[in-house]
C-alpha cells in the first residue's frame, strides 16, 4: 500500500475510480490543446505574441482531438500498462484531427490560418500526449514505487524472458527490478524497460552494499549445466536465488508473479522430477552400508 503520508496527492488521485481517473486526463487535455494551438501560431509567425483572429480554432482543436482520440482507444489504456497500441491510437486520433481542422479552415471565407499551423499543431499534440503518458507512467513506476516497502531485486537474463519479469515486477507491491544481469556484452550498458543491464561486477558491488536483497532466474533458454553453473556463481555472492512461476502458469491464473521460491534442484533438471519407488528404496538399502559418488553435484547435494 502506498504511503500516504510520503506522497498524500499521488495517494489520493491513485484512489480515485477508473472514470474519475479518465476524467482527469480529459480536462487536462482540454486545457492543454488549446494552449498548444497558441504555441503552433507563435511558432509559425515567429512571434511571442501573436495575434490571432480566428479564434474559433481554439474551441475547435480540443472539440475535435478528444472525441478522435477516444474513439481511437487512447483513453481506454491504462496509464501504468501503456503498450505500443496506444501510440496508434494517438497517431490516429491527431491525423484525423489535423485533416478535419485543416479541412474547415479551408471551407470558411474568413479563414486566414496558414497551413503549417495544422501540422505544428499536429506535432505538438503527439509530444504532449505521448510525453505526459510516458513521464506519469515513469512516475508511478518509480517515484510511487519509491513509497511502497518493495524489496530491491536483481533479475538474471536479459532476454525475453527477462523483459516479462522486469515488467510484471514494476506492477508488483513486494519486488522492485533494481537491474538486470547479463553477460553478454552487446546487452550490457543498454536499458530493458527502464531497468539497466549490467554485468556480474555490478551485481557483485549491489550485493556488497545491500542494493540487492535476491537474485530472480530468468534463463529459461539455457542448458541445465549452465545454469547450475550461473547458480552456484550466485551463490559465492551470499544473497538469495530464486525462481518466478513459469508464464504459462501465471497466464493461467494458476501462479502469480510475486510468487517466488527459491531454486531447487528439480527448477534445474530441466523436466519434471521423477518420484522414487519407495519399497525399491528400501530393499535395495534396507541394513545396507551406502556409498554416494559425486558429493560435489546434485546428487550429493
Amino acid at each position: 500500500m502506498p504511503n500516504k503520508l510520503l506522497y498524500p496527492p499521488v495517494y489520493r488521485l491513485i484512489s480515485l475510480s477508473r472514470m474519475a481517473k479518465r476524467g482527469v486526463m480529459l480536462a487536462a487535455d482540454v486545457v492543454a490543446i488549446p494552449f498548444l494551438v497558441w504555441v503552433a501560431f507563435a511558432l509559425r509567425l515567429n512571434d511571442v505574441s501573436p495575434v490571432i483572429h480566428d479564434f474559433w480554432l481554439f474551441l475547435a482543436a480540443p472539440a475535435i482531438l478528444i472525441p478522435a482520440l477516444y474513439l481511437a482507444g487512447f483513453y481506454k489504456s491504462i496509464v501504468r500498462y501503456l503498450g505500443a497500441e496506444v501510440a496508434w491510437s494517438m497517431l490516429i486520433g491527431v491525423g484525423a484531427s489535423v485533416v478535419v481542422l485543416a479541412a474547415a479552415s479551408y471551407m470558411l471565407p474568413e479563414a486566414s490560418i496558414p497551413r503549417s499551423v495544422f501540422l505544428i499543431w499536429g506535432a505538438l499534440s503527439l509530444l504532449y500526449l505521448g510525453g505526459s503518458r510516458f513521464l506519469m507512467r515513469r512516475f508511478l513506476v518509480y517515484v510511487l514505487g519509491g513509497a511502497l516497502d518493495r524489496q530491491p531485486v536483481a533479475v538474471f537474463g536479459a532476454g525475453a524472458a527477462g523483459a516479462q519479469l522486469v515488467a510484471g515486477l514494476q506492477s508488483s507491491a513486494e519486488f522492485f527490478p533494481a537491474m538486470v544481469v547479463d553477460d553478454a556484452l552487446s546487452k550490457q550498458g543498454t536499458l530493458l524497460a527502464g531497468v539497466p543491464v549490467v554485468d556480474r561486477k555490478a551485481l557483485e558491488k549491489a550485493t556488497r552494499r545491500g542494493r540487492v536483497g535476491a537474485v530472480l532466474m530468468a534463463v529459461p533458454s539455457l542448458s541445465r549445466s549452465r545454469r547450475m553453473a550461473i547458480v552456484r556463481w550466485l551463490e559465492t555472492l551470499n544473497v538469495r536465488v530464486q525462481t518466478v512461476p513459469a508464464f504459462t502458469d501465471i497466464a493461467s491464473g494458476r501462479a502469480r508473479i510475486e510468487e517466488v521460491k527459491d531454486v531447487s534442484i528439480e527448477d534445474l533438471l530441466g523436466r519434471d522430477a521423477v518420484p522414487p519407488q519407495q519399497d525399491l528404496l528400501h530393499r535395495c538399502i534396507s541394513g545396507k552400508h551406502v556409498l554416494v559418488t559425486g558429493a560435489g553435484g546434485s546428487i550429493g547435494s
